[in-house]
C-alpha cells in the first residue's frame, strides 16, 4: 500500500490557507515559499517561521473529505445523538484525536470534518 504524503499550510501572518502550489517542503522539514511578486519569479525564500504545516493523515471522513492534522472533527459517539468535537494532532508517531484515540478509528466513529484549529478555533471547547 502506498501512502500519500501531502501537506496544507496556514499563513500565520495573513490568516489564510496557502495554495499548495505556492510552497514546497524539503526533506529536512524546511518550508520554501515561491515569491512570484518579485522581479525573478524563480526566486524562493524561506518562510518556515510564517507557515504552519498540516500533514494529510491518509484518511477521509464519512463524506470523503481528506483529514489533515489540525482538522476539527465532529464525532458521533455511540448509537445516540451525542456528538463531540475533537482536534486531530500528531503525537508519538501517530495521528490522534484528543491525545488518546487513534485517528484510524474515525470511520468507525462516523466522524466528519467541520473545520480546523486555525480558521474555526471556536469549535473546540
Amino acid at each position: 500500500m502506498n501512502r500519500v504524503i501531502k501537506f496544507r499550510a496556514w499563513d500565520t501572518e495573513l490568516k489564510f490557507m496557502v495554495d499548495p502550489s505556492a510552497y514546497f517542503v524539503e526533506f529536512d522539514g524546511s518550508v520554501w515559499f515561491n515569491n512570484t511578486d518579485g522581479i525573478d519569479s524563480d526566486y524562493l525564500c524561506d518562510q518556515s517561521n510564517k507557515l504552519k504545516l498540516m500533514q494529510y493523515t491518509g484518511l477521509k471522513d464519512k463524506n470523503g473529505v481528506e483529514i489533515y492534522e489540525g482538522d476539527i472533527l465532529d464525532i458521533k459517539k455511540g448509537q445516540g445523538e451525542h456528538h463531540k468535537n475533537v482536534a486531530v494532532i500528531f503525537s508519538k508517531g501517530e495521528f490522534l484525536m484528543e491525545k488518546y484515540t487513534p485517528i484510524r478509528l474515525v470511520n468507525a466513529l462516523k466522524g466528519e470534518v467541520i473545520g480546523n484549529i486555525y480558521e474555526n478555533p471556536e469549535l473546540i471547547k
